[in-house]
């Protein structure tokens, strides 16, 4: 088991809350605490905390390597977190064995949600000793809000939580990866949780297919960037012609080899175009004999793990970012990418045309056609005065509709409202559920 010291409580209490309110007491549950390639769980604990809210990270795996680091970069050292372990998983099979009838409700209703899925029976089974060791955390010292930051396995705590009958309100997200990941046990947590919240529109159909819930259930809370931050770093930077930067963990799915091959057909005609490639992964070896092999190595960097501060420095510099994943949904990068002013180049997926219209505010193209964004990409480096409006649109757009901070406000003033109805003896959502995901 590692933790931060906790030395934000005593501050927080310090700070007012907004518009004079009373600060909350929150519990956010993820999966890994700080991520390197994830900045938005860290960004929402950073508002959360500078509003003056009490907040706790129960994180369901062992940290990265470099963690503590993480923490210092995103102005996060002495948050209170703790990783799951062999401490907590000892400690939460304690936890179940005192609870025997709890332990035995959760194991069958493991073992009926995903009895024809194996796969997802196990995982879970694998982290229910650490829901365990958090609900008796939770049970000790209850806060207002438990906010889980993925619908995955982590949404095992969820019934954990309900079925003790702790008053704490329930928030669940239900992002792109737990609609990919497809674990059964995420309807029952979304039947039972007092908010549930996803950051695409282009999500919502997937969710209520997936978990019975209606659409008027789903609450749109994008997950922002700090456009007032960006904004400032991109007026200190000036843009380096011909520089195109690459923001993605260096694995298949995140389509980094097509952007290589973009950027070595578009250089033919630019030959002083560069590549800048920030994010660390399994692939980086592949790609650099890619690189190699398309005859760019010279042109291409990669910079390998780089602090958020200095990804928007790069953003800022660049006048065109490549972002060709193969299935993520509105992610921060493009969002980042736009704010600072870079024309941006980037995959239809799903949900994709909340940010970008094509021509307008950037340029989509099909996955894995790396023939139409080396196209796209040979136009933008070949007319970046054309682009202006085009850049000033993509601006405008993540600052009118996907500033962290307003998400922020959204979601803890669902907080309060289901905060109040819970004050009133009603539980927010039970409505929608069936009786077999209200009772397991």
């Amino acid at each position: 088991m590692t933790a931060a010291p906790d030395t934000h409580v005593a501050a927080a209490a310090a700070r007012p809350g907004e518009a004079g309110q009373r600060p909350l007491d929150v519990v956010v549950v993820t999966v890994r605490f700080p991520s390197a390639a994830e900045t938005f769980v860290t960004s929402r604990v950073r508002s959360l905390l500078d509003l003056g809210h009490r907040v706790r990270v129960l994180a369901f795996r062992t940290p990265e390597e470099g963690w503590t680091r993480f923490l210092r970069e995103r102005r996060l050292e002495g948050t209170p977190v703790v990783h799951n372990g062999t401490g907590p998983t000892v400690s939460g099979v304690l936890a179940a064995l005192a609870r025997p009838a709890l332990a035995a409700r959760a194991l069958a209703w493991l073992v009926r949600t995903c009895r024809r899925e194996p796969v997802h029976l196990w995982r879970a089974l694998a982290v229910l000793p650490f829901a365990f060791w958090a609900l008796a955390r939770l049970e000790r010292d209850t806060p207002d809000v438990v906010h889980l930051e993925w619908g995955h396995y982590p949404s095992v705590l969820v019934p954990l939580v309900r079925w003790r009958g702790l008053p704490c309100v329930v928030s669940l997200s239900l992002v792109a990866y737990d609609i990919y990941r497809g674990f059964p046990g995420t309807r029952t947590a979304a039947a039972l949780a007092d908010v549930v919240r996803t950051q695409a529109r282009g999500n919502v159909p997937e969710i209520v297919a997936a978990t019975g819930l209606s659409a008027d259930r789903v609450e749109l809370v994008p997950d922002g960037v700090d456009t007032e931050r960006i904004a400032g770093i991109a007026r200190a930077v000036d843009k380096v012609p011909g520089r195109v930067a690459v923001v993605s963990r260096l694995v298949p799915a995140k389509g980094v080899d097509d952007a290589l091959r973009a950027f070595a057909a578009a250089r033919e005609r630019h030959p002083d175009a560069t590549l800048r490639v920030m994010g660390t992964g399994p692939e980086e070896e592949p790609l650099r004999s890619l690189a190699a092999e398309l005859g760019v190595a010279d042109a291409v960097t990669f910079l390998g793990h780089v602090s958020h501060d200095d990804v928007l420095r790069e953003l800022a510099a660049a006048d065109v970012l490549l972002h060709l994943s193969h299935m993520e949904r509105l992610p921060n990068a493009v969002k980042e990418g736009m704010a600072s002013g870079c024309v941006v180049i980037t995959t239809r997926t799903i949900g994709i045309e909340e940010l970008v219209e094509d021509g307008r505010t950037g340029y989509l193209v099909d996955v894995r056609d790396h023939a139409a964004a080396a196209a796209a990409l040979t136009r933008a480096l070949a007319e970046p005065a054309e682009h202006a409006a085009v850049r000033a649109a993509a601006e405008a757009l993540v600052r009118e509709t996907m500033d962290h901070a307003a998400s922020v406000r959204k979601l803890v003033g669902l907080w309060r409202r289901a905060l109040v109805a819970r004050g009133r003896g009603e539980t927010v959502g039970v409505g929608q559920a069936t009786h077999a995901d209200i009772t397991g």
